[in-house]
């Protein structure tokens, strides 16, 4: 009977860190094209803020279900967004620079 939560509360971490490194896939291709246009930088972004109020919030608590998934989330989230910086999308700059020209015509 107790352990019934117990197995449910690692699942829900699983699952959970499973979700924050699921832009990880596109890591190979990132790194091959130096391009990172195929990430998703809102939910990225999104990703990190939100693991890391949940992190604060465990850590308040003292909860390891909380703070443990969302704690790695906060990682794989800053290595991703590290890819950003590292490898700036090609796609943003050659818009730019046509909407630029487009102005000026």
């Amino acid at each position: 009977s107790q352990l019934n939560p117990y197995f449910l509360g690692l699942l829900c971490c699983s699952v959970g860190i499973i979700f924050f490194a699921s832009p990880l896939i596109k890591l190979r291709h990132v790194i091959l094209t130096k391009n990172s246009e195929v990430l998703p930088f809102a939910m990225i972004f999104a990703s990190f803020i939100v693991c890391l109020q949940w992190w604060f919030y465990g850590y308040l608590i003292s909860d390891n279900f909380v703070q443990i998934p969302n704690a790695l989330g906060c990682m794989l989230s800053l290595i991703q967004l590290s890819l950003f910086i590292i490898y700036p999308s090609k796609n943003d700059i050659k818009y730019k620079l046509i909407s630029a020209q487009d102005i000026i015509l």
